[in-house]
């Protein structure tokens, strides 16, 4: 596949820096055959704290992932959403969900890799 191929290249808000960046870490798109796993592989995956009968309420991302990866899907869905109406109304509903920004971005970058692996299969 080609670098200026890639779906993710489409999106606005994703220049040749970010999505190289997210390109090159993600290598070949299809040896994942889940979006779970590419969260993964991202560190974008909730942690799970359990014991018994006991299950947190919160869970925080686990960043045991590419932090390269992390970092370029984080910086990435900052400008998308200054810059695509679709992931501003996501964002938007997201944050009236929840009040800390920091996670909004982290759903954002998951709806992201969900769609970008959809679109790749």
């Amino acid at each position: 596949m080609r670098f200026n191929d890639s779906v993710i290249m489409t999106i606005p808000g994703i220049g040749y820096i970010n999505g190289g960046m997210i390109l090159g870490e993600i290598g070949d798109i299809h040896r994942f055959s889940n979006p779970n796993k590419l969260l993964a592989f991202a560190g974008l995956d909730p942690s799970v704290y359990q014991s018994g009968n006991f299950q947190a309420k919160t869970t925080r991302m686990s960043k045991r992932g590419s932090r390269v990866l992390r970092y370029a899907l984080v910086n990435a869905a900052w400008n998308v959403v200054r810059n695509n109406a679709t992931f501003k109304a996501y964002y938007d509903a997201k944050r009236a969900e929840v009040p800390v920004s920091l996670q909004c971005t982290w759903a954002l970058c998951r709806q992201a890799c969900q769609s970008h692996l959809e679109d790749a299969h």
